[in-house]
């Protein structure tokens, strides 16, 4: 009777071995999983930032109106047409980028003035 308990007692054992290493395997798999998520996380979120940083410097009132005025769609920010100064059309000349080139087939027509009814 005693090596049967014996046996019993060690299969017991051996079963809880066992299940306590498969936790600790899980537990690591878990761990392993957090720190990626909090990887991707910090990734996506300073992702995020830079995107946002770049829609706000594309939506800034001065890159607007230089962007307006390089590309001569004509357009005038609202106020601002009574109120042109030289020293703004200077500083506009001389901030222009060189114009880019086009290829053959997309030569830009010239704009008609088109005078509006009163």
């Amino acid at each position: 009777m005693t090596v049967r308990r014996g046996a019993c007692l060690l299969a017991v054992f051996a079963t809880l071995a066992l299940a306590v290493v498969h936790l600790r395997v899980q537990q690591t798999r878990c761990a392993a999983a957090i720190l990626r998520s909090e990887s991707e996380w910090l990734r996506l979120r300073s992702e995020l930032w830079s995107v946002q940083t770049r829609m706000a410097r594309a939506r800034a009132p001065d890159r607007i109106h230089d962007r307006a005025t390089y590309l001569a769609t004509g357009l005038v920010p609202p106020g601002t047409l009574d109120e042109v100064k030289e020293d703004d059309v200077e500083r506009l000349a001389v901030q222009t980028p060189t114009k880019r080139t086009r290829p053959s087939g997309a030569q830009r027509q010239p704009r008609s003035k088109t005078s509006r009814a009163e």
